[in-house]
């Protein structure tokens, strides 16, 4: 006991220690990006240097300097808008491009984990639902079958390639069949098992999700 609670203690600390080795990493890259986008600064004012010391002004070298990083600037954008449109990953961008594609590709990571995560937590939903002992079938406005787990496709005779038809076509119970064309919601139905005739069911309709229906 004492050695799960001290494990209970330390996770939070490994977790805080986690985040800030990961805002250091983002903090280091970010000052690499701005290193880079001085030196092609410097860079672009090579010819405009050599151009003020064989005796041109200082206005046309300013000048020549800022279309040179200009010039730079319009094509790192071109390339990342090029990667980004294409999703490709492996172009490498320079300076302020860079910290753009940097952010983007945290911004994907991220997005492909949150959906790593839903896809999974849905399985375990579909999973949880398939093992319920209760059947669930859940119908459209039209009264097709959606979805419907194991217990359903036992208790009512039904089979997993029946989604798509209308559960009424298939279950032709006369007492089922009024039932359903009278409106279903709240009402309980007591009839007997379409697999089992010793088996008696309960059967209660109730909305689910904007236009479904969960029997």
């Amino acid at each position: 006991m004492p050695q799960k609670i001290l494990n209970t203690v330390k996770r939070p600390d490994r977790s805080r220690a986690a985040r800030y080795r990961h805002q250091d990493r983002i903090w280091r890259l970010n000052a690499a990006r701005w290193r880079q986008e001085i030196l092609l600064l410097l860079l672009s004012a090579v010819p405009g240097g050599i151009l003020f010391l064989f005796g041109g002004s200082i206005g046309w070298a300013v000048a020549i300097t800022l279309g040179c990083y200009a010039l730079s600037l319009l094509y790192r954008l071109m390339r990342l808008a090029r990667s980004i449109r294409r999703q490709i990953t492996d172009h490498a961008n320079y300076g302020l491009t860079g910290l753009i594609q940097d952010r983007q590709r945290r911004v994907r990571a991220s997005w492909v984990r949150r959906q790593r995560k839903l896809v999974d937590l849905l399985k375990r939903y579909h999973r949880s639902a398939m093992s319920v002992p209760d059947a669930m079938v859940v119908l459209t406005p039209l009264r097709e079958i959606e979805w419907l787990n194991d217990a359903a496709c036992d208790l009512l005779d039904l089979t997993q390639n029946d989604v798509g038809i209308r559960i009424d076509n298939l279950i032709r119970n006369p007492t089922f069949v009024n039932w359903l064309g009278e409106g279903a919601s709240g009402r309980v139905l007591e009839f007997q098992s379409p697999g089992d005739e010793h088996r008696a069911l309960n059967l209660r309709m109730e909305p689910y999700g904007e236009d479904r229906s969960l029997l």
